[in-house]
């Protein structure tokens, strides 16, 4: 089974603006499990026991695993992140650069890009494109890709 590198790559580049939103939520849930979870004392606490219920054992075991799993998610979406944007920082061509950073992750429409890169036509932009997800995705997936069909 042969990998679509082109398609891969794009998909992989129009990712980023969704990560990064992804991380602002993750951040977010984990501020407010470690809010919720600070100690409190239980209400109708009965200092004269000397046991815990259940639940509240129960309560702080899932809230520990929850926290530790939107770590883990926070930890592998900002390496993915800085993967991907090392590999567009490292596309030796700035105008190839920029292109990316435009077309996939801040939207930009064909029209916008032309004229922000050096006065290119619009047509000439899905020509740099290719050759700039090219170059990107030779980088990224390293010496697998020798060739993208476009």
């Amino acid at each position: 089974v042969c990998m679509d590198y082109f398609k891969e790559t794009e998909e992989l580049l129009y990712s980023v603006p969704i990560k990064e939103a992804a991380l602002v939520q993750l951040q977010r849930r984990r501020d407010r499990l470690i809010k919720s979870g600070a100690p409190t004392v239980p209400a109708g606490t009965d200092t004269a026991k000397n046991y815990v219920r259940g639940t509240f054992v129960s309560d702080t075991m899932n809230e520990l695993c929850e926290l530790a799993d939107v770590m883990e998610s926070i930890a592998s979406t900002k390496e993915e992140l800085e993967e991907i944007k090392a590999a567009v920082e490292a596309v030796p061509v700035a105008e190839y650069k920029k292109l990316l950073k435009l077309w996939y992750w801040a939207g930009e429409s064909k029209e916008s890009i032309a004229e922000a890169i050096d006065r290119w036509s619009r047509t000439s932009v899905y020509t740099k494109r290719n050759q700039a997800v090219y170059m990107f995705a030779r980088i990224y997936w390293g010496s697998k890709v020798e060739r993208l069909k476009n």
